[in-house]
């Protein structure tokens, strides 16, 4: 009996110690709990501002999850208030002075005032604000969105029409291949054809003016022209000629694939993209990008602006990643309803489409893109995409080595648009050091847009 009072004994000076730590622990806890609901504690981390023609994102980034309170200050204001908060110049990762770039948000203010944080918002126009919240993912912590859009949306084909005028200049100035001719050419002629073409603008002293001018024009906040007869006559002429949409993978909150180097797959791509949209002009196709700048755009909102579009072709471009840094070469990609061709398109395809999550989406049901997403690709459209991708991922193969020499399959949700032909392109690998560094030398950036625009001119003469 002396032993077992002597080991209960020690068993309860044990645990003792133990719930005496505890009980201290817990005191300090509370004792810090009470301090924070006294004192404002400092659990903004950034607010950030992502500006474009289509919207203009504001992000809150917080170590906790926030509570806020959001209330409308007549027809151009906004107020948020954040419980328990402060906001100080610091938090604010973007230039104010920048603010008149934006074509929708006037100001932006913020006050600090009994422990909470007040952040004012002014807008240049009437707008429809959206404001949404998403859990920690990837690098980031707590997101707090408030997108800005427009009352009006800005049809596409609107700007369309306004870009469509650079082009009839070129026409005009006999500055894009004549489509009939090149067909059949060899490389080494149509080559030729494209070099003599870049002599012949070289030779136009007013084309970077135009030039020039147009893109100020199309930074510009595009204003929806009136229905006149010669709007409609010019609409009808849009459709004369082949519309290609680019898709720079990823943006603004999303970076896509990061190298070795710290480079980003949204902004390479980004440039790639615009390099591809100047050679596909010059033969005379349409080329829209769905996004011209760095900022984020949803999945299926990249589909539905091909759609509004009535685009010919859709293609999206990115940089490859895999765990793998020896992993190298390009890639082209069409859609599969089914199963994918290999473990590694299954694995990009999840990677590529996780983009909406980083990027920050309303989670919410939406059924009209359930039921786009549901939609089987038709036959004929999958023909297309197979041709176009098999075209593109030769011309890539002329100057890259291909990681697959075969088109790959899996279910990008990117590619899901029922009657438009799409493909993916992978460029190359941002996770290996040696293609990463070559991804960001712009004669390697324009020679991947030229193999791509070569293989939409291969694809549309193919199968005229």
């Amino acid at each position: 009996m002396i032993n077992i009072n002597f080991s209960k004994r020690r068993t309860l000076a044990k645990y003792g110690k133990l719930l005496a730590v505890f009980a201290l622990a817990k005191i300090n806890f509370n004792q810090q709990l009470g301090a924070n609901q006294q004192n404002p504690k400092n659990i903004i981390l950034s607010i950030r501002l992502w500006s474009s023609s289509d919207y203009s994102r504001l992000i809150i980034e917080s170590s906790i999850r926030l509570r806020y309170k959001f209330s409308v200050l007549g027809s151009k204001k906004i107020k948020i208030e954040i419980e328990n908060a402060a906001i100080n110049e610091s938090h604010l990762t973007f230039e104010r002075k920048l603010l008149w770039l934006d074509p929708y948000i006037q100001n932006i203010s913020n006050q600090n005032q009994n422990n909470n944080a007040f952040l004012i918002i002014e807008f240049k126009e009437l707008i429809n604000p959206q404001i949404f919240e998403n859990p920690p993912i990837s690098t980031y912590q707590h997101r707090l969105f408030i997108d800005v859009y427009p009352q009006v949306e800005v049809d596409p084909l609107d700007i369309l029409l306004s870009e469509n005028a650079y082009l009839d200049e070129l026409e005009q100035q006999n500055l894009m291949i004549d489509t009939e001719k090149a067909i059949g050419k060899s490389d080494q002629q149509l080559q030729k054809m494209i070099d003599e073409l870049e002599n012949k603008q070289k030779s136009q002293s007013n084309l970077d003016s135009f030039i020039d001018q147009q893109l100020n024009l199309s930074n510009a906040k595009p204003k929806k022209p009136k229905k006149n007869q010669a709007a409609i006559a010019k609409s009808k002429s849009i459709k004369k000629r082949k519309i290609v949409v680019l898709d720079p993978g990823h943006g603004g909150e999303d970076p896509g694939a990061v190298g070795s180097y710290k480079s980003y797959e949204k902004n390479i791509v980004l440039a790639v993209s615009k390099f591809a949209k100047k050679d596909l002009e010059k033969f005379g196709y349409l080329t829209v990008l769905t996004r011209d700048r760095d900022f984020f755009i949803p999945l299926r909102k990249r589909v539905i602006k091909a759609q509004k579009l009535k685009a010919d072709l859709f293609i999206s471009v990115h940089a490859d990643a895999f765990t793998r840094k020896s992993a190298r070469g390009s890639s082209v990609y069409m859609l599969s309803q089914k199963r994918a061709s290999s473990a590694a398109a299954k694995w990009l395809a999840g990677k590529e489409n996780s983009s909406d999550i980083i990027g920050g989406i309303q989670t919410r049901k939406d059924p009209m893109v359930a039921g786009a997403l549901k939609d089987l690709v038709r036959t004929r459209s999958q023909n297309s995409s197979l041709s176009l991708a098999r075209n593109i991922l030769k011309e890539l193969g002329k100057i890259n080595r291909l990681h697959k020499k075969s088109v790959e399959r899996a279910g990008f949700a990117v590619l899901k648009s029922p009657d438009i032909p799409s493909a993916l392109v992978e460029t190359a690998f941002i996770s290996n050091p040696n293609e990463e560094s070559r991804l960001n030398n712009p004669d390697y950036q324009k020679a991947l847009a030229s193999a791509i625009a070569r293989g939409v001119f291969r694809y549309f003469t193919s199968s005229v």
